[in-house]
């Protein structure tokens, strides 16, 4: 046996050893990457904070999923995210945030106060949704994808709630978010609305199949809206109604 022969019978064990654990990783699938993913966009979320932007956090409405799209692109904002928002459990999944009951599904969107106000984007907020109804859809977007996909619905998510402001930390946005609901109101009156506003809650980034729905999965999301389109119904609630509130800016 020639010199070069012994030297490849001697590593060829290891090198067929490093293939086969290379195989491995890329065939495993791996029961934490879902929370490694999601603890992910949540440190983005963390590093947009620290890096000085803003943010703002709005619940409830329906469709978070039709939320996402009205505010991405938005002048100022610089990224938006879906999540959970509240006092449950840690680190929760879309199943035990809903089964929990304690939290709302919402989205965080942060943006460059120098660029756009928080009032500017709360206004948007409060007239892309219905403050007239106490609950919206009684399917949400995500339960409709299960069932176009032939899977069973699961109970609606409670977050199917009156839209919802968390105020933000910021005093004078905080007080922007109150004069809004306010404003929601007079313009509704004699009919009584439903929007909460909520004291700061704990905000959890949802799994990565529930971002950017309107771009991953845009047709099914369009059909869900032919059938229930919680921003179209906003739109018909508000013709003719006069929101007195700050200009956007």
């Amino acid at each position: 046996m020639t010199p070069e022969m012994r030297i490849f019978t001697a590593i060829a064990p290891f090198v067929c050893l490093i293939m086969w654990l290379d195989w491995r990783a890329l065939h495993t699938v791996d029961a934490d990457e879902p929370r490694r993913a999601n603890e992910a966009r949540s440190l983005r979320a963390l590093l947009l904070a620290k890096r000085g932007f803003d943010a703002a956090t709005f619940g409830g409405a329906g469709c978070v999923y039709c939320l996402q799209e009205v505010f991405d692109g938005h002048p100022g904002v610089v990224e938006t995210a879906v999540g959970y928002s509240g006092d449950g459990p840690a680190h929760p999944t879309y199943q035990t945030a809903r089964d929990d009951g304690s939290f709302v599904l919402a989205l965080r969107v942060f943006f460059n106060a120098t660029l756009v106000s928080y009032a500017s984007l709360a206004r948007l907020y409060a007239t892309t949704v219905d403050p007239t109804a106490s609950e919206s859809c009684s399917v949400t977007a995500y339960d409709y994808t299960n069932a176009t996909a032939g899977r069973p619905l699961a109970p609606p998510f409670p977050a199917a709630r009156p839209p919802t402001l968390f105020l933000p930390s910021n005093r004078f946005q905080a007080d922007a978010a109150r004069a809004l609901a306010a404003a929601v109101e007079a313009a509704f009156a004699p009919v009584p609305v439903a929007i909460d506003v909520r004291a700061p809650r704990r905000f959890y980034v949802a799994e990565e199949y529930h971002q950017f729905v309107y771009v991953k999965n845009g047709t099914v999301l369009a059909e869900y809206k032919a059938q229930c389109d919680p921003t179209e119904k906003a739109r018909a609630v508000w013709e003719g109604k006069s929101l007195v509130f700050p200009a956007p800016s």
